[in-house]
């Protein structure tokens, strides 16, 4: 996949999400964010990181960003 298509993936599953559930591994628990949230932390880091020297680093990046989304049957998103 490309990181334009990686990109529009990762938005649409935040977007499909109903709720939001990050993983934090201090504490071994999910906590509860808003789409607002990961959209804007998403897209920042995207943006700082969307450089012609950076593409590689970025694509990998995209792919884990991906890989650990992970939509539920009731979509909520699990981010861990």
């Amino acid at each position: 996949m490309t990181k334009e298509q990686l990109k529009k993936e990762i938005i649409n599953k935040i977007n499909k999400a109903n709720k939001i559930y990050v993983y934090n591994s201090f504490t071994e628990f999910y906590f509860k964010t808003t789409k607002s949230d990961l959209l804007f932390t998403f897209k920042e880091d995207y943006k700082n990181s969307d450089k012609p020297e950076n593409h590689l680093s970025l694509l990998n990046w995209l792919k884990d960003f991906n890989d650990r989304a992970t939509l539920t049957e009731s979509n909520n998103l699990m981010f861990d």
